[in-house]
């Protein structure tokens, strides 16, 4: 774990994370935390299911994260908020940005990277958040690569991973591709 920490807080120093606000201006600002916690010694990726009631993405996995309020300052402050709100995440020690990314939705998303701490208890906000998945970074960089997802009744492509019948995939797969591409130099 600490070897990639280390390794992801090098990188992500040295990379000046793209920003899409000037591009596309009329798209509303969000952002999300990519946690990462420590399970003796292997690390996971902190996920949520949204719940079916929620204004977007009903249903799928994604991190904790949301649109940005004018309260917020800026995106990060806005990626750790909403990470305490959704799933009682604090304390995250902040290790860089990625990329921002586009939705089909009508959001500009910023995804920070974070280490939270292990004992962490997580308490979902149960009008947002149906469940908190943890999946084991190995397992992801394994499992990861473009699939066939089904989707409004439409089969579209897709930068995913499955692991024990969680499918991620849409703009959290998109992230997880630079997540990867930054923490062991793979992604697709």
């Amino acid at each position: 774990m600490t070897t990639l920490i280390a390794h992801l807080e090098r990188v992500l120093a040295a990379h000046p994370p793209l920003d899409l606000g000037a591009e596309h201006p009329d798209l509303r600002p969000a952002a999300v935390l990519v946690p990462i916690v420590d399970r003796v010694g292997d690390p996971h990726l902190v996920f949520t299911r949204r719940t079916a009631t929620v204004e977007h993405h009903k249903g799928q996995v994604s991190f904790p994260g949301g649109g940005f309020e004018k309260g917020d300052g800026d995106l990060l402050a806005c990626a750790l908020r909403e990470a305490e709100e959704e799933v009682g995440i604090r304390d995250v020690r902040i290790l860089g940005a990625l990329d921002q990314m586009v939705t089909t939705s009508g959001f500009r998303v910023a995804p920070y990277v974070g280490v939270v701490p292990s004992d962490l208890s997580y308490s979902p906000q149960l009008t947002e958040v149906e469940r908190v998945i943890e999946i084991p970074f190995s397992a992801i960089a394994e499992r990861f690569g473009v699939r066939e997802v089904e989707w409004r009744g439409a089969s579209v492509k897709s930068y995913a991973v499955e692991w024990k019948g969680v499918l991620v995939w849409g703009v959290t797969g998109w992230i997880l591709r630079s997540f990867l591409r930054h923490a062991v130099g793979v992604g697709g």
